[in-house]
């Protein structure tokens, strides 16, 4: 489960976790990018046989964060 977390964690910024303003804004994006084909490839490459939890994980680890500075 540790690596779920550790994939979630890089897929905020990598695939990004972000609105399409600020991906292209921020994150200097040419057009909103294509979420899903990054997540699939980004997990992929993490070692993972699926997509499958990681959003939910992303959320619940913002939600920690958020939890830990309130």
């Amino acid at each position: 489960m540790e690596r779920l977390h550790e994939v979630a964690y890089a897929r905020q910024y990598v695939v990004p976790f972000r609105d399409d303003a600020e991906c292209m804004r921020w994150l200097h994006f040419p057009q909103p990018p294509d979420r899903r084909h990054r997540l699939e490839r980004f997990c992929s490459a993490s070692g993972l046989s699926s997509t499958e939890g990681i959003v939910d994980t992303v959320i619940d680890g913002q939600q920690e964060n958020i939890d830990q500075v309130s």
